[in-house]
């Protein structure tokens, strides 16, 4: 690989990187704002308690996600997950 290759690979990288976390930031930014909004419209939604319910509510979710990704990567795809995730 000769430099002009490194460095054009080096700079499509970088903008790959830039944009990924670009796109990572505002979804952050996305969330924040659904949360102040949330917190002014209903009093009791940005409370501790609350928050720390919404986690519990939805760390199943992510660990069907985590383990459904892994069986993906891995090659066994397995689509009874999101049937019985619905019950």
């Amino acid at each position: 690989m000769s430099k002009l290759d490194a460095s054009a690979a080096i700079r499509r990288a970088a903008a790959r990187l830039a944009t990924t976390n670009v796109s990572s930031a505002v979804v952050l930014l996305v969330a924040i704002v659904l949360l102040v909004i949330g917190s002014v419209l209903a009093p009791g939604f940005g409370t501790p308690k609350n928050l720390l319910m919404v986690i519990g509510l939805t760390s199943f979710a992510g660990i069907v996600v985590l383990g459904q990704g892994a069986v993906m990567i891995t090659g066994g795809i397995d689509l009874s997950v999101p049937w019985t995730f619905t019950f």
